[in-house]
Parts: C-alpha cells; sequence; structure tokens
C-alpha cells in the first residue's frame, strides 16, 4: 500500500513539471515569433531585393535570417546603394566597408558621429520640417538657408523631385509622397522624436553637391544601431526594400572623407 502511495505521488509530481514547462513554452513561442513583423522591436526588417554581404551575395531570404542573428549579437550593418551599379551592400564593420569604398571611390568613415548640430527649426502647418546646421549662415547653398522650403508642402505625386543644393530631402511615404524632412548639410541630429519624426521615412534624396557629403541613417537615437549611407544625389523611392522602411531614429549629414 505505501509503495502505490509513493508511485501515485510521484505521478502526480511528474504531471505537474510537465504542465510548469508546457506552460513556459506556450507562452515563449509567441513572443518569438512576433519579431519582425513588429517595427518598434529591436529586430530588423526584412529586405526584398539581393544583398551582397561583406562581398557575398545573398537571396533575400538567406540574408534576412542573417542578418536577424547578426542584430541580435549586437553587430550592426552599414547598408548602402553603390551609384555606379545601383546594387545594395551591407558590411559588419566600418573596416569593411572603407576596403570596399576605397575601390569605389567612394567617402569613406575615418570619425565617430558628433554630439548634437542643430541650428535653426523651421515647421509649417502641414507637417513639413526643415533642420538647419549651427553655421547655416555660411551655407552651402545656392540660395538662402530656407530654400529647402521652395518644395511643396505635402506631396502626393508618384514620384521623386530632383537633389537639392546642401540639402537631404526624407519623405513619410514612398515614391516621395507625403511630410517632408530637409536636413542640411553639416547637421547632426540625434533624436527624430522632438521633431515628430521618430520611425517616419520612407524614402530619400541624397544632397545635390560637388563634394563628399553624405545622410547617415540611424536605426536609434544617439547613432545606434544599423546605418543607411544615402550618397548624394541618389533617390531610394522606397527604402522598404532595403529594410529600412519607417526605421531612422537619427541622422547625420556630413563630409566623412
Amino acid at each position: 500500500m505505501k509503495g502505490k502511495l509513493l508511485k501515485m505521488r510521484g505521478l502526480k509530481l511528474f504531471v505537474s513539471i510537465a504542465l510548469t514547462i508546457m506552460t513556459m513554452l506556450t507562452l515563449a513561442i509567441p513572443a518569438f515569433a512576433e519579431g519582425p513583423a513588429n517595427n518598434n522591436a529591436d529586430t530588423p526588417q526584412t529586405v526584398s531585393v539581393p544583398v551582397i554581404l561583406d562581398g557575398v551575395l545573398y537571396q533575400p531570404d538567406e540574408f534576412n535570417v542573417i542578418h536577424a542573428e547578426l542584430h541580435s549579437k549586437g553587430i550592426y550593418l552599414i547598408s548602402m546603394i553603390n551609384p555606379k551599379d545601383q546594387a545594395f551592400y551591407c558590411f559588419t564593420s566600418t573596416e569593411r566597408y572603407n576596403e570596399y569604398a576605397k575601390t569605389q571611390d567612394l567617402p569613406v568613415i575615418t570619425h565617430p558621429p558628433m554630439g548634437e548640430r542643430v541650428g535653426k527649426v523651421i515647421k509649417d502647418t502641414d507637417g513639413n520640417v526643415t533642420i538647419l546646421a549651427p553655421d547655416s549662415a555660411n551655407s552651402y547653398s545656392t540660395g538662402s538657408s530656407e530654400s529647402a522650403l521652395d518644395t511643396p508642402s505635402t506631396r502626393t505625386c508618384l514620384s521623386c523631385p530632383s537633389p537639392i543644393s546642401g540639402y537631404a530631402q526624407n519623405y513619410e511615404h514612398i515614391s516621395c509622397g507625403g511630410d517632408l524632412l530637409t536636413v542640411q548639410y553639416n547637421a547632426s541630429v540625434p533624436s527624430l522624436v522632438p521633431y515628430n519624426w521618430n520611425d517616419k521615412i520612407s524614402s530619400a534624396i541624397g544632397l545635390d553637391t560637388a563634394l563628399d557629403w553624405v545622410e547617415i541613417l540611424y536605426e536609434h537615437i544617439n547613432y545606434g544601431g544599423d546605418q543607411f549611407l544615402v550618397y548624394e544625389t541618389i533617390t531610394i523611392s522606397n527604402l522598404g526594400n532595403y529594410g529600412w522602411n519607417d526605421r531612422a531614429s537619427s541622422i547625420i549629414v556630413n563630409f566623412i572623407v
């Protein structure tokens, strides 16, 4: 009789432990599966185009798995579209990016991001914002420092405008639609939150200059996470193709050579 009681107690303990483990697994699985669908989670968006990562070509599905794994380990990518072949490139370090950039006569990154360099900020009632550098009186732009505001207040067309001399253009929607965020060269914006532009950029246009200026979009505030380089005169009508829709939280427009 005593032996039967011990067996029953052992069986109850086993069942109790098994139920506890199953409950824990049930709670954990949804959190793992939901990651990529949430733009606010610290999980990279997926791409829909082939990617050359550190010199190796990957199809979108292959790259998305690799990117998620790298991101989870705190390895953040520098991404860009080469103006020469229009291919999408990613690099796991500044050193690897610079090695490739030198072979293509592209700007190299030689210094860390600056703090905040924000001068006058111009807003209109439609949600458009222009951020000027502190020294905007010496603007490279051939027009006035506020010439970027000459563009329509809210764009609904399905084509992107021409680059602006001395300014990078960022749009709320794909194909340069919706509200416009214009950032002057030599400006550094560690957080887009105060301007209501956090995780809001869907298309971008590089500066029109004769120098090696580049706009750098950062995944997180204070220039953290992945980076996306928008070279001069480059137009990216849909950042979502490259995993960057509504993803930028800080910006630098800088001379990075």
